[in-house]
Formats: C-alpha cells, sequence, structure tokens
C-alpha cells in the first residue's frame, strides 16, 4: 500500500514537510481505481488531477492544513499537471506538480512549455514547478543536451531549455533521481523556481 509506505517514510523524518507533490499515483496496469479518500493523509490537504483515469498516470499534492492553499484551473490542454496556489499574509506562491511521459508527444511538449508560460503570467508571486520531466538526456550542469540521443529528443530538451530560461526559471536537481539495475542513472525528477 502506497499511502503506508508515504506514511512510514513521513515518519521518519524531523520535520514534516509543508507540500509534498507526487507524479505517477495511478498504477501502471490498470486494474482498480485508486479512491481519493484512500489517499488522505491527517494534516494535509489533498489535491488531485487524473486520480483513477484510464491511460492518466495521475498526479496529487499534499498540502499542510495550516496553509491557505487552492487549486488553480490554468486553461491549458497539457496532459497531466495540477497547479495549487499557496497564500500568507505578505506574498502568494502558485506550485505546479508535472507528469512528462517518456513517450510525450511533440505536441504535448510544447503545451507544457505553454503551461510553464501561462502559470507566469497568473502568478503575481513565486512560481515552483516540481515533477517526473523525463528529459534524460539534458545535462543540467551545464543546460546542455548529450550528443547522440536523437534529433527529436534533442529539439524538445532544448526547447524546455529555452522556455526556462525565457520564464526567468532556475531548475535546482544536479543529481540523478532515477536509476534502474544497470541502466545509467539520470535526472529526470526536477525542482524549477522563479526565485534563487
Amino acid at each position: 500500500n502506497k499511502r503506508m509506505e508515504l506514511k512510514l517514510f513521513l515518519s521518519s523524518l524531523p520535520t514534516l514537510p509543508s507540500i509534498i507533490a507526487i507524479t505517477e499515483v495511478n498504477p501502471k496496469n490498470y486494474r482498480e481505481a485508486v479512491i481519493e479518500s484512500e489517499l488522505a493523509l491527517d494534516g494535509y490537504q489533498l489535491f488531485c488531477a487524473h486520480l483513477s483515469e484510464k491511460n492518466y498516470r495521475g498526479v496529487l499534492m499534499y498540502v499542510k492544513n495550516n496553509i491557505s492553499a487552492c487549486q488553480i484551473d490554468i486553461e491549458s490542454t497539457f496532459e497531466e499537471y495540477i497547479v495549487v496556489k499557496i497564500r500568507s499574509e505578505s506574498q502568494e506562491m502558485f506550485v505546479c506538480c508535472i507528469y512528462r511521459s517518456p513517450n510525450s508527444t511533440v505536441e504535448n511538449d510544447k503545451k507544457m512549455l505553454d503551461l510553464l508560460t501561462l502559470v507566469g503570467k497568473k502568478s503575481e508571486g513565486q512560481r515552483l514547478f516540481v515533477g517526473d520531466f523525463n528529459y534524460p538526456h539534458i545535462n543540467w550542469q551545464s543546460w546542455t543536451t548529450q550528443a547522440g540521443s536523437g534529433i527529436l529528443v534533442n529539439e524538445s530538451a532544448n526547447k524546455f531549455m529555452e522556455c526556462l530560461r525565457k520564464n526567468f526559471l532556475l531548475q535546482y536537481v544536479d543529481q540523478p533521481t532515477r536509476a534502474r539495475g544497470t541502466q545509467t542513472p539520470n535526472v529526470l525528477d526536477l525542482i524549477i523556481s522563479s526565485e534563487d
């Protein structure tokens, strides 16, 4: 049970996180629906998108109850994302959790880039994008793509980096976040922000 694993992990932390974002909530081999109430965590508000929808992996976000938060509708046709506005007395922040499939189409990639720009236009405060972006061919230390990864792959990755630059967004993860067996470890899960 993934919820039990999450609860166990959280109990091992010295301090509970204010926000938890999770991608690929739905099982890859869809057999039965994931019910929202099964995912509830004490002390957190739950926001989700595409939960138990066939052909979607689903994304969700937990925000501590003592934080003012609401889900925001961004007019985007990108497939899997959720945007939550966090408000404090002095500022607001838009937090966006994104899942981009490794099989994403050129059209869907463009929609994701448009989403990043749209969130910037809707928000007057900070922007934070987290999730599984599945760009294994980007070297984030040099902001370059690896040679030999294919023209379409490099074109998509280069457009993604260009979009981040145009929107004055910084990407912080520079260590591999995923490794399987003998595969080369990759940076697939990213933290992107409008603030240093």
